[in-house]
């Protein structure tokens, strides 16, 4: 069973998706005052252009105002304030939701590109579309380690040899 990574009941502002290359990806939070601490790592669940959620051991109060830094597998940096808007505990640790106050609309743009494009793609491979990868029109594509990419790069390394080839035999 491929597993679901949209509700079409979701109600919220900004789609969301759980990515496998976003899954488990470190993130970073820093208290900003009036709140203090020592910085708290987490693991990112998923994703929209609004917030995020992510795994931490801890319990962080609701209403906490953090400092979140993001390093997407690119090695592009979101970093934006946050707020955490709900708690959940999951086995020993805690799923908290948090919402982007601050975030800059480029990042919103780019993060909303990504989530429709992913989850696109998405549809096209359980439609087992022959071709469901878009290539380098895909806001995700430069972070994709789907089977589809592979074989899409592969695919357009064979041409380019047998372009190179076809040229070099007519020389």
């Amino acid at each position: 069973m491929i597993p679901c990574y949209f509700d079409p009941m979701e109600r919220r502002k900004y789609k969301r998706f759980s990515a496998t290359a976003f899954l488990n990806r470190p993130v970073t939070l820093t208290p900003v005052p009036p709140f203090f601490g020592k910085p708290i790592k987490g693991k990112l669940i998923d994703l929209s252009a609004g917030g995020l959620s992510m795994l931490i051991h801890q319990i962080i109060p609701q209403g906490t105002h953090l400092q979140l830094t993001l390093v997407f597998p690119d090695q592009t940096r979101l970093e934006c304030e946050t707020q955490v808007k709900h708690m959940l505990p999951r086995d020993r640790n805690y799923l908290h939701g948090f919402e982007f106050l601050n975030i800059d609309p480029s990042w919103v743009t780019r993060i909303n590109d990504m989530s429709s494009h992913f989850i696109d793609c998405e549809r096209r491979i359980q439609s087992a579309d022959i071709n469901p990868c878009i290539g380098s029109q895909c806001a995700f594509f430069n972070m994709c380690n789907k089977q589809e990419r592979v074989n899409l790069l592969v695919n357009i390394d064979d041409e380019l040899l047998l372009n190179l080839a076809v040229l070099e035999f007519h020389r």
